[in-house]
């Protein structure tokens, strides 16, 4: 079992040697009881920014949708159909894209969003259509 140093240390060796980088943000990173979490979201485009201008190309994945929805119509932790997680990811996914709209804006940074499903990834000519968007 690696070290954390060392872990640390073989994460920075790859992503110096990186053109490409896919970041994964998870909603409990983004997000508190009280909603989005804007300092959060405000450092990742801080680092994202910094790596952009090193000449890497990043792909940044972020849930928190269905979290930001759920604060914003006021509901608790709890089990949801899918189309009520849908709906919750629709209500939450503006408040999302502002956010990081807002953030990326300090440094310049256009933003895009790309919405996948399994789908979309699995059918060979939507595989095209999303992969043709980076």
């Amino acid at each position: 079992m690696k070290s954390k140093k060392g872990i640390i240390k073989l994460r920075k060796s790859i992503c110096e040697n990186a053109h490409r980088i896919v970041i994964k943000v998870g909603s409990s990173v983004i997000t508190t009881a009280e909603g989005l979490n804007l300092p959060i979201i405000t450092q990742l485009a801080a680092q994202i920014a910094s790596l952009r201008q090193k000449g890497k190309e990043i792909i940044l994945v972020s849930s928190g949708a269905i979290a930001a929805g759920k604060r914003k119509m006021k509901f608790k932790q709890g089990h949801f159909s899918l189309p009520q997680y849908q709906a919750l990811a629709a209500i939450g996914q503006g408040d999302l894209i502002q956010c990081y709209e807002r953030a990326f804006a300090v440094y310049n940074q256009p933003i895009a969003q790309v919405l996948l499903t399994k789908d979309g990834l699995t059918q060979r000519y939507r595989y095209l259509n999303a992969r043709h968007t980076f």
